[in-house]
């Protein structure tokens, strides 16, 4: 028999990874294997002295760390809204979460 009554809070609960879960190893996996592709494309592009458009062929690695990134934003557990708000917040010196809460106790000067 199921309870007809359903919790709101644990339907829409925000999925989250262990601390212990194995998206940790495949960010770093990740991230090890954009530092190494970074190197061969290099080497490649020095030893057959390409042109400026060989430089193209560096999102090939680009892609494994934006890949690592992203197993990290998982890795993380918390929702995708406030890792996109984190991401301003840390280059602007802010914190998301007191930026959104009202300012109480500010008081306006009257006017003389």
């Amino acid at each position: 028999m199921t309870p007809t009554n359903t919790d709101e809070r644990k339907r829409h609960a925000p999925s989250t990874a262990e601390p212990s879960s194995w998206w940790l190893f495949v960010a770093i996996l990740l991230g090890a294997l954009g530092c190494y592709g970074v190197l061969v494309v290099h080497l490649l592009l020095d030893a057959t002295r390409a042109s400026a458009w060989g430089l193209a062929w560096m999102a090939v690695p680009g892609l494994f760390f934006c890949g690592s990134l992203a197993a990290l934003f998982v890795a993380s557990g918390t929702p995708i809204r406030e890792k996109l708000a984190a991401i301003p917040a840390a280059l602007l010196g802010y914190s998301p979460r007191e930026r959104s809460k009202p300012h109480t106790g500010a008081r306006l000067r009257e006017p003389v």
